[in-house]
């Protein structure tokens, strides 16, 4: 059913002419190998076309005007819903276009409420929760602050038992499948029904003036030939850093190697294939205590916590990096992909590439997606009635969301706002391939993913020590959500 289900979306896909986005999985055109492979015979259309797409395989019920309403964080920077004062933008018309085609498809009413602040979401329908109303029918907000503390308090429905929602296909994020499921239970997901998943991808900037005045590398070469790794992005990174200001001391007003904040330290052992937590002889348990999470940290924070190198910005403030790397002050920097969105007007060329992978032996780059933009997808626990109807308007407004808002932020928004050449669409193909979602970075259990990312980039030292101290409060975090998930249904 899977191949079936993926053979049906490349053939929507084709006619649709997003040639870009061949297969199915996530946008993007290169095979994400590193190989530097020929892209082009991917544009093409299939030869022939199956009689019935996907769509058309899904019921076309009519719901007698029935109101659907959806609750999540949505503003003018981190945009899910339509908004009548952004007329005219191009993502902001898509999601329109595809709440029309959902709304005629079904004869229903799609009803936003929107809130700029996460935690007036989790407030909203915990509240409903209590006096077991239903005013909203699905919530789309952040993971972590989000969907993480609704999921632990039992306020959401196992999106496995809802009927019509194919989770294994190209409507939803294999990697949210796989890496937030808990004995077959999943509480929450993401797709191209939110537009967020698009702005999550941590991902590295690099001037490429700077790097071509240090005579280094072509960036892009490096990871089109699978050979952008942790020892290679050291390396280049190495006698660039230097006072600028004259003042003998380095601080955010001089010249820097590399820019980083806590999530990249997300980003790394993510990238590398590591997995925080595992599920072994019918239990899960955390496995950031493992010898490989060990060797990575101690590799990583020497590299990555040389303060005459790298800047740390532990708060994430994006203003305090946008000051430094914009005017041409720093070789790399990493942000998500809508903190790259602001740099458009940067004088010097750039080039948006994906985070480090451990080894070039590795066979993918992955990309590691921000758990804080209000990506998440789930139903309330309190939407229990017609949950057939919730199931078929959520796998539709999938459908046209893959057709109608992907083409229009990844190829217009994304590729045309960001991309300066041919060779950065190619690495932006290789970030969209593989988006990533760690289970460890959304729940935080006893505080194990602020230890980690933190030690990963040498803000925190004595890294076992530090997790020995918060390894019981983890664990039994943990056990208290697969206890959750074992014991419904």
């Amino acid at each position: 059913m899977k191949n079936f289900t993926q053979f049906l979306c490349f053939a929507l896909t084709a006619i649709m002419v997003l040639a870009a986005f061949a297969g199915c999985g996530e946008p993007g055109s290169s095979d994400g190998s590193g190989t530097g492979a020929d892209n082009s015979t991917l544009t093409e259309a299939p030869a022939t076309v199956p009689e019935t797409l996907y769509i058309d395989t899904l019921e076309k019920r009519d719901l007698g005007e029935r109101e659907f309403t959806v609750i999540g964080q949505s503003n003018a920077e981190r945009q899910n819903f339509y908004m009548e004062e952004k007329a005219g933008d191009t993502i902001n018309e898509a999601i329109q276009s595809r709440d029309f085609a959902v709304e005629e498809r079904l004869n229903i009413k799609l009803k936003y409420v929107a809130e700029s602040d996460r935690k007036k979401v989790i407030s909203a329908v915990q509240a409903a929760a209590r006096t077991n109303d239903n005013p909203y029918d699905l919530v789309m907000t952040s993971l972590s602050d989000g969907f993480n503390t609704l999921t632990t308090a039992g306020n959401l429905l196992d999106l496995t038992t809802v009927p019509h929602l194919t989770l294994d296909s190209c409507y939803w994020n294999e990697s949210m499948t796989k890496n937030m499921e808990m004995y077959g239970k999943l509480y929450f997901t993401t797709g191209p029904m939110s537009p967020q998943l698009y702005q999550t991808p941590i991902v590295m900037m690099a001037n490429l003036k700077i790097a071509k005045d240090y005579n280094l590398e072509d960036p892009y070469r490096v990871v089109l030939e699978g050979r952008w790794t942790i020892d290679k992005l050291s390396e280049m990174m190495q006698g660039v850093t230097h006072d600028l200001d004259g003042d003998n001391v380095l601080t955010e007003n001089d010249f820097w190697g590399l820019i980083v904040d806590p999530t990249f330290g997300n980003a790394l052992y993510v990238g590398a294939g590591l997995e925080a937590r595992k599920f072994e002889d019918g239990e899960y348990r955390l496995a950031v205590g493992d010898e490989e999470f060990v060797n990575l940290v101690d590799k990583c924070s020497s590299l990555f916590g040389n303060r005459s190198v790298v800047l740390s910005n532990p708060g994430g403030k994006r203003d305090d990096d946008l000051n430094i790397f914009h005017p041409g002050h720093a070789l790399f920097m990493d942000d998500t992909v809508l903190g790259v969105l602001l740099m458009r007007d940067m004088e010097d060329d750039f080039a948006v590439i994906p985070c480090p992978k451990a080894s070039a032996d590795q066979e993918r780059y992955l990309s590691t997606c921000n758990t804080w933009l209000p990506s998440g997808i789930g139903i309330p626990a309190t939407n229990t009635e017609n949950l057939d109807d919730t199931g078929l308007i959520m796998e539709t407004m999938a459908v046209y969301s893959y057709d109608i808002i992907v083409p229009a932020v990844y190829e217009i928004t994304l590729r045309g706002k960001i991309s300066r050449d041919a060779d950065n669409w190619k690495t932006l193909d290789i970030i969209f391939e593989n988006l990533s979602f760690d289970f460890v970075s959304v729940f935080n259990p006893g505080g194990t993913s602020d230890i980690l990312r933190n030690s990963m980039i040498g803000d925190q030292e004595n890294y076992l020590t530090s997790y020995e101290k918060i390894k019981n409060p983890a664990k039994k975090e943990l056990d208290n959500f697969a206890k959750i998930a074992k014991n419904q249904g």
